[in-house]
């Protein structure tokens, strides 16, 4: 509880800029038994090195330090070390390394490792199968459905028609999800849709009950 107590301390200090004070502190708790605490530590430790409140950034020391955040299990690790790689800040950039590693904090528990993971995949990859990445969208709405663009995402992937798992009625129950969550442009597709007659009949009546509802937004 004591050394519990201590890291939120450093917390804080290094949420304030006071990053010497912080680190001192993150420092001594890289050799107390629990393995958590020692994880965290050097995830802010990562934090400072990379964002430090004053001086010049120390990208190699971040990534040894948010490296060794998730090699201990610390799930949130993984967003910020991917993103070095991804965008090359500091060091060469790696896709490839990225991608691995916000897969392996997805694993761990990392909603956002997953968010960017999947978001990677969808818009910047073109030989994804629709069935693994769908199966990756399910398993992070299970754990939060507040994620809302990937209801979008979904309904994307079931109206392509190039595969085999087409599912116009899917689709369309995963866009009227968007649109209640999102207001504004989820109904507006829905509106197109229903109006244009892509993928489904010409609806006026669902256009226009749509149209409403887009209307008292």
């Amino acid at each position: 509880m004591k050394d519990q107590t201590r890291l939120k301390k450093a917390e804080l200090l290094r949420r304030c800029g006071e990053d010497e004070k912080a680190s001192k502190i993150l420092t001594s708790l890289l050799v107390v038994d629990d393995v958590n605490i020692i994880a965290q530590s050097n995830y802010n430790l990562g934090i400072i090195a990379e964002h430090p409140e004053r001086g010049k950034r120390n990208i190699p020391k971040a990534i040894q330090h948010y490296q060794t955040a998730l090699d201990l299990g610390y799930a949130e690790a993984a967003d910020d070390l991917a993103n070095l790689y991804y965008f090359g800040t500091g060091v060469k950039k790696n896709v490839k390394k990225a991608c691995e590693i916000w897969e392996e904090g997805f694993k761990l528990g990392s909603e956002c490792a997953g968010f960017q993971l999947i978001n990677h995949i969808f818009h910047f990859t073109s030989d994804f199968k629709h069935s693994e990445l769908l199966r990756l969208i399910d398993t992070l709405l299970n754990r939060n459905a507040s994620w809302k663009s990937l209801y979008y995402t979904k309904f994307n992937l079931y109206s392509d028609k190039s595969w085999d798992g087409y599912n116009i009625d899917e689709a369309i129950k995963n866009l009227k999800i968007y649109a209640e969550m999102v207001g504004d442009f989820g109904y507006r597709e829905l509106v197109k849709m229903y109006t244009t007659g892509e993928h489904v009949e010409p609806n006026p009546t669902e256009a226009n009950r749509y149209a409403k509802m887009l209307s008292e937004k």
